[in-house]
């Protein structure tokens, strides 16, 4: 009786400081069949050597694993016959050499995603499978696929991508290609060929030639959206960062992304020969890069992207944005961007068409969208039918149908065919500040900007070098405020449009450093590449504009607070210096400029550069051959202008 009294006890004992115990994540060292890479390794796991007739599919999704666990995957094409359903809180890896012991030692390329020593790639095989999970509600941290290559997946599913990113997942460091969502008899929506995302993250990946579509012998209406992308109408915080998106099309909208009533971030990407392209069944609405139609209301922010030849092309009564098109609820951002070659061929319809680069649009009359710091140049609005458009397709950069402020942004050799205006305002409310207008060109009666004398303001902007078609404004006399506004002698009617401070004696020695010599865009988009909008010290829209510190102008394009002399500069650079340090005129210099002790210093000169200080008036002060990188000039305290084999500098000496 006491041996069972002492069991009872200890087990009651033992259930007191009782143990869970849980089975630990593993690491998964997969190989196929004939690969023996992982069997010598130094890593740790448990290596995974798929049999001859098996997938890496099959083997996936037969796996029991537990939350935290890695799938390595050794270098190699794995080619599947199935969908696979990542399971949640699972990390997915790939581009091993099979020697590594961390993800971090895999061989990169000079791009993240480049993996090409050793790249492991999934193909679909040109069957109808996706690879992701199913719900969201299943991952409860941040999950990883990162290193593979996805390609040759050919969806019939109009509302399934081929790979699915969810919320808590991030994709990075990856690559989708030449995969299709292709639309089958009926109605139906193609959302996104390449990826879905909800409430997920892309990151620094490579995404190309992938095609959301309409199917051969399809009846009824069928939409296809998000070449690309397709972001889900449910997701608030959708983040897209440092990827390149190339070739991608779609039949309705966003070539590359399609944000289907969506907001999110849009950062440091950039998109190449995207293309909207209408087909016999539908025509493109717009977005040739990206497009947005959405009733949330939020911010939506594309930040430091480059849009590079991206077109959309309309049937019948379609063509809007060659790069962007927005249709949204949210406070829409764009932010240090740079617009080049992209096209919009637009036809006739509700007059709200056109916007070579970009076009916005609203949902409703609260939106009130901000484009700064960014660059139009050498975009097109086209179109097959000039004789009829009128004011119906326009805006061969920008066009504006909802209240937006436009700051420090250079739209310059933009062309329009008809009387497609460069910047096209089609609503009330519009705000245009520290702008420049440059190069531009209107084959027919168009201007660089229009205004349909909806009520503007334009504010320390620069008209110069337009086509001579027409002036730079058009119907802005009853609804456009201006002040301190500059053009060139031949647009000089227009000064009496604008008021106190707008002067009219800009001309082609007096203003620009570098500017492109031809009017309109060009082909070979790097003859513009190197111009520069600075203006000269002697210029006369140099201090001549008027303070928008209140108007939220508080830098220039370049990040340089404004005002850098004793009032703001016209245009979108502030080209005065102040402080130690002063910034060469023409960005081809290397030479940095000093200014301390009363003593000029410059660095990066060569030996035999001739250096040349001259008093603002235009006094030669100091010449001298240079016979080191490093020249010393002693100097009184005031303001010099400091030549270098031609390149000119302001100097504030303290």
């Amino acid at each position: 009786m006491k041996k069972i009294t002492l069991f009872i006890a200890l087990l009651c004992s033992i259930s007191a400081f009782s143990t869970s115990y849980v089975l630990q994540p593993t690491r998964y060292l997969v190989q196929q069949f004939g690969q023996n890479v992982w069997n010598g390794t130094t890593s740790s796991g448990t290596v995974v050597t798929l049999g001859a007739a098996q997938t890496f599919g099959a083997w996936y999704n037969a796996t029991a694993m537990t939350s935290g666990s890695e799938v390595w995957m050794l270098a190699g094409s794995y080619t599947i016959a199935e969908s696979i359903t990542l399971k949640p809180n699972v990390h997915l890896y790939g581009s091993f050499a099979g020697t590594e012991t961390s993800t971090t030692g895999r061989t990169q390329g000079a791009n993240p995603w480049d993996f090409s020593t050793n790249k492991t790639t999934i193909n679909g095989g040109g069957g109808n499978y996706s690879v992701g999970r199913l719900f969201n509600a299943l991952c409860t941290q941040t999950t990883y696929t990162d290193g593979i290559e996805f390609t040759n997946f050919n969806r019939s599913n109009s509302g399934s991508s081929t790979i699915q990113v969810r919320a808590f997942e991030i994709m990075q460091n990856c690559i989708v290609s030449y995969t299709k969502n292709t639309g089958v008899s009926g109605s139906g929506t193609g959302r996104g060929a390449g990826v879905y995302m909800d409430n997920s993250q892309v990151l620094n990946s490579y995404i190309h030639h992938n095609e959301c579509a309409i199917g051969t012998g399809v009846t009824g209406t069928f939409n296809a959206y998000g070449g690309g992308i397709w972001i889900s109408a449910t997701s608030t915080s959708a983040t897209v960062k440092g990827c390149t998106f190339e070739s991608n099309t779609a039949t309705e909208a966003g070539g590359a992304i399609w944000m289907d009533n969506a907001i999110g971030t849009i950062e440091n990407c950039t998109f190449k020969t995207n293309k909207v392209l209408a087909s016999t069944y539908y025509g493109g609405t717009g977005g040739g890069a990206i497009a947005s139609y959405s009733s949330n209301t939020g911010s939506l922010s594309i930040k430091n992207c480059q849009f590079i030849q991206n077109t959309t092309t309309g049937v019948g009564n379609y063509g809007n944005g060659g790069a962007v098109y927005l249709k949204v609820n949210a406070n829409a951002t764009i932010d240090g961007c740079s617009f080049i070659g992209n096209t919009a061929n637009a036809i006739t319809g509700d007059a709200i068409r056109g916007g070579g680069a970009v076009n916005l649009a609203y949902n409703t009359s609260a939106t009130t969208p901000i484009v700064k710091n960014c660059t139009f140049r050498d975009n097109k609005l086209t179109t097959n039918t000039p004789e009829t458009l009128a004011a119906e397709a326009q805006g061969s950069a920008l066009l504006l149908n909802t209240a937006t402020t436009v700051q420090n942004c250079i739209f310059a050799n933009n062309t329009s065919t008809g009387v497609g205006s460069t910047v096209f305002i089609k609503v009330n409310g519009c705000k245009i500040f520290n702008s420049v207008f440059a190069k531009n060109l209107t084959t027919g009666s168009g201007r660089a900007l229009n205004t349909l004398t909806r009520t503007t303001t334009l504010t320390n902007c620069i008209f110069w070098g337009n086509s001579l078609v027409s002036p730079a404004i058009t119907n802005a006399s009853s609804g456009t405020t201006g002040t301190y506004n500059a053009f060139d002698t031949d647009e000089s009617t227009q000064t009496a449009y604008y008021g106190t401070g707008s002067i009219n004696t800009l001309t082609a020695s007096n203003t620009f450093v570098s500017p492109t010599t031809s009017v309109g865009a060009n082909t070979d988009l790097t003859v513009g590449a190197a111009a520069s909008w600075r203006l000269f010290f002697s210029c006369p829209a140099v201090d001549a504009g008027t303070d928008l510190t209140l108007s939220g102008v508080t830098t220039d394009i370049s990040g340089t607070p404004r005002p850098q002399g004793t009032r703001f500069d016209m245009g979108a650079y502030e080209t005065s210096v102040t402080g130690t340090t002063a910034i060469n005129e023409l960005a081809s210099s290397l030479v940095k400029y000093y200014s301390t002790n009363q003593t000029i210093e410059l660095q990066g000169v060569r030996v035999g550069e001739k250096v040349d200080v001259y008093g603002v008036t235009g006094n030669l002060l100091y010449s001298k051959i240079a016979a080191n990188t490093s020249v010393s000039i002693p100097s009184a305290t005031g303001v010099f202008l400091v030549r270098v084999s031609g390149n000119i500098s302001k100097v504030l000496v303290k």
